[in-house]
């Protein structure tokens, strides 16, 4: 047996894959994806379009392959991973999907539907007949404040309440246990990401402009890149005003944003 499949086999013994659904570019939604074709040669790789112009522009920004750009981006960052990383070749998809997609596999019917927020490419996959809700990375059940180095909370919020109009017993999350009151984790991410967007807010109006690191003294939610991902998405939507000067990152408040309840 082999070690890739050990699960698969075990569950499905006799079975071959025909899709692998890859829910968002993060490395570890999708490195995976070589060791499937390789031994299901004709199984279909589907992603959201999204997908593809991330690794397509971090490609071009760094004039590496495509298939190579995403793994020596990592190496930087996860040295303890540099021998693995030295091996993986990205694979892209063979089907994009632009938004909310109904599939059949085996007389199956599955919902795959673009959720961005996490990151803008961000899908779940939603099973009606068996009442089960893959939600990937839009729900973190091991961590108190989930991700947001590409993310937006508003964005993310709309997501998650379109989650809650589905009818479902059971989320799996992308990390972390399944949850027993899987509409009651829901609700806890919106609050969440409310009170980070809140948060940030609150501290620009009582000082007017702040740099990054004397905002990052002033916020208790997110740090680091995570802070940066939403005063990104901030700047989007025109609440905020992100300038450089030198080595110095200066937010400003830019509107009377007020964070909706």
């Amino acid at each position: 047996m082999r070690r890739e499949f050990g699960v698969i086999r075990l569950v499905c013994p006799g079975k071959r894959v025909v899709a692998i659904i890859n829910t968002h570019v993060h490395a570890n939604h999708h490195f995976g994806n070589e060791v499937f074709v390789r031994e299901f040669h004709d199984a279909e790789i589907i992603a959201h379009e999204k997908f593809v112009e991330y690794l397509t522009t971090w490609a071009r920004e760094s004039g590496r392959d495509v298939s190579r750009d995403l793994p020596v981006r990592l190496m930087s960052r996860f040295p303890h991973l540099r021998k693995y990383l030295e091996r993986v070749h990205v694979v892209l998809p063979t089907r994009l999907l632009r938004g909310d997609t109904t599939l059949e596999f085996g007389g199956v019917e599955i919902k795959v539907l673009h959720m961005p927020g996490h990151t803008d490419d961000q899908l779940v996959v939603y099973v009606p007949e068996e009442r089960v809700l893959f939600a990937s990375d839009t729900v973190y059940t091991s961590l108190d404040v989930p991700t947001l180095f590409m993310g937006d909370p508003d964005t993310w919020i709309e997501s998650l309440r379109r989650m809650l109009a589905l009818d479902f017993d059971v989320l799996l999350p992308g990390h972390g246990p399944i949850p027993s009151d899987p509409r009651a984790e829901i609700n806890r991410h919106i609050r969440v990401l409310r009170e980070v967007e809140r948060e940030v807010i609150e501290a620009l109006k009582s000082s007017g402009e702040l740099s990054f690191k004397e905002l990052e003294a002033r916020v208790s939610l997110v740090r680091g890149r995570n802070l940066i991902g939403v005063l990104r998405a901030l700047e989007k939507r025109g609440i905020v005003r992100i300038q450089t000067d030198g080595e110095e990152v200066r937010v400003s408040l830019l509107a009377n944003a007020e964070v909706e309840g």
